[in-house]
C-alpha cells in the first residue's frame, strides 16, 4: 500500500491517538478511560521482572479524561488529565498528570505543529528499611539533630542577662536538676546560642549523644525511613507531526522536544525513644531535556477504529545522571462505534524501562538504577465525538 498526502483529511476523525498532521472532522470530543495493572492482566509477566516477593508491588489503577476542541480548519486545543495509584509495597504513589497543547495545521492538512505544557505531581512517598553506615550518620548531623539532642537531654534554656561566659557564674537549670550537661548560654541581648562551636564541653556532649544514637542503630538493627516530598515536574514541549494518508489508513511520524523542571526533596531519618531524628535533608531539584520520535498507524473501517504505534525517547539529564536514558513504548487501541457519536474502546501500553522519562520526578541519583524493568497496563473506556 502506497500512502500519499491528500487534501481530504478534514473528513477523517481522531481516535484516542491525537498525533496527526491533519485536524479532525468532528468539532468536539470527550473521552474517559479506566487504567488497570495487576496479576490477572500481567499477561507478559512484567511483575515477575520486578523480582520481588510482594505480589502487590507494581499494581496500578487509575482513570483519565480528555477534551478536544477544533476551533476552525487551522487550530485545535486539547486538555488531558490522568490520575493513577501505583503500589510500592508499603507505600503508594498517587500521581496526577495534566497536559494542554495547542495545534496549528500548516501544510495541506498533513503537517501540524504543537505547543504544549504538562505537569506531574504527587503526594509524599515513604520507604523504610534503609540503614546508613556510622560515618554517614556522623557526617550528616545538622543543626536540627543538635536541637533534638539538646531537647532529649532535657536542657532548659533560660534568659540570662549576665556576661556570655559559659565558664563563669551563669544562671541556668536542667530538667533533671543536674548542672553537669547544661552548657547552653545567652548573649547580652537575650539571644540564645544553641551551637557554640568553640566550646569543647558542649561539643563533647553532642558527640557523645551522636555516638549513642549510632550505637543504638547498630546494636538494635534499627532501620531508617526515607521520605520523598514535594514531588513535581513541569514541562514545555514542541512537537512536529506529518501524516501520510491513503483512504481511511493513516501513517503519522512525529518528533517532540521537551524541557522539564523537576522539584522534590529527600528526608532521611529514624525514630528512637519517641523522637524522630532527621539525619539528612537533600534537594533533588534539577532540569532535563528529552527527545522523542514516533510512528503511528490509524485505520477507520465501518464501525471499527484502530490506533497502533511506537515511540522512542532519549533523556538528557544533568548532575551526572546517566543510567537508562532510553525508553521504548508500544501502544495499541481498538474501538467500536456503539452509536454514531459514541465509541467503546480497549487498549494497552507497554514500556521497556518502566516510567523512565514518563514521570520525570521519579528519577534521581538514588532511583536511577531501578528503571531497568518493563511495565505496562490495560485500559478501557468511552469516547464521545460530535
Amino acid at each position: 500500500m502506497v500512502l500519499v498526502a491528500t487534501t481530504k483529511a478534514q473528513q477523517l476523525p481522531y481516535f484516542l491517538n491525537e498525533l496527526h498532521g491533519y485536524l479532525p472532522d468532528e468539532k468536539f470530543s470527550l473521552g474517559v478511560e479506566l487504567l488497570k495493572m495487576n496479576d490477572s492482566l500481567d499477561v507478559l509477566g512484567f511483575k515477575d521482572d520486578e523480582n520481588v516477593g510482594n505480589s502487590s508491588i507494581g499494581d496500578m489503577y487509575g482513570y483519565s479524561g480528555f477534551a478536544r476542541y477544533r476551533y476552525d480548519d487551522k487550530f485545535l486545543i486539547q486538555i488531558k488529565s490522568e490520575k493513577n495509584k501505583i503500589s510500592y509495597g508499603a507505600g503508594e504513589l498517587n500521581n496526577r498528570y495534566d497536559e494542554i497543547f495547542f495545534r496549528t495545521n500548516l501544510v495541506s492538512d498533513v503537517f501540524a505543529v504543537d505547543l504544549g505544557y504538562s505537569t506531574n505531581k504527587a503526594g509524599d512517598l515513604s520507604r523504610g528499611g534503609y540503614k546508613p553506615s556510622s560515618n554517614e550518620i556522623k557526617d550528616s548531623i545538622t543543626s536540627e539533630i543538635i536541637d533534638s539532642i539538646a531537647t532529649e537531654a532535657q536542657v532548659e534554656i533560660v534568659p540570662n542577662t549576665s556576661a556570655p561566659d559559659p565558664f563563669g557564674d551563669m544562671q541556668y537549670t536542667c530538667g533533671d536538676g543536674s548542672k553537669t550537661h547544661c552548657i547552653v548560654w545567652t548573649t547580652e541581648t537575650g539571644d540564645v546560642i544553641k551551637e557554640p562551636t568553640n566550646y569543647a564541653s558542649f561539643v563533647d556532649i553532642v558527640n557523645s549523644d551522636i555516638e549513642r544514637v549510632v550505637d543504638i542503630v547498630e546494636s538494635q538493627n534499627l532501620r531508617f525511613k526515607i521520605d520523598i516530598k514535594n514531588m513535581k515536574d513541569e514541562s514545555y514541549f514542541l512537537r512536529f507531526v506529518r501524516s501520510f494518508i491513503s483512504g481511511a489508513d493513516i501513517v503519522d511520524v512525529y518528533i517532540k522536544l521537551r524541557h522539564t523542571k523537576i522539584s522534590s526533596e529527600l528526608n532521611l531519618g529514624t525514630s528512637y525513644a519517641n523522637r524522630y531524628y532527621l539525619i539528612n535533608k537533600e534537594d533533588l531539584g534539577r532540569k532535563e531535556n528529552r527527545f522523542l520520535a514516533g510512528l503511528n498507524y490509524s485505520s477507520f473501517v465501518d464501525r471499527w477504529l484502530l490506533d497502533a504505534g511506537y515511540e522512542f525517547g532519549y533523556t538528557f539529564r544533568e548532575n551526572g545522571l546517566k543510567e537508562y536514558p532510553i525508553n521504548h513504548k508500544l501502544y495499541l487501541n481498538l474501538g467500536y462505534k456503539l452509536y454514531k457519536d459514541l465509541t467503546f474502546f480497549v487498549g494497552a501500553q507497554l514500556m521497556s524501562n518502566q516510567f523512565n522519562g514518563e514521570i520525570p520526578y521519579l528519577y534521581n541519583q538514588y532511583t536511577q538504577n531501578s528503571f531497568g524493568k518493563k511495565y505496562g497496563w490495560f485500559k478501557s473506556g468511552l469516547m464521545i465525538s460530535f
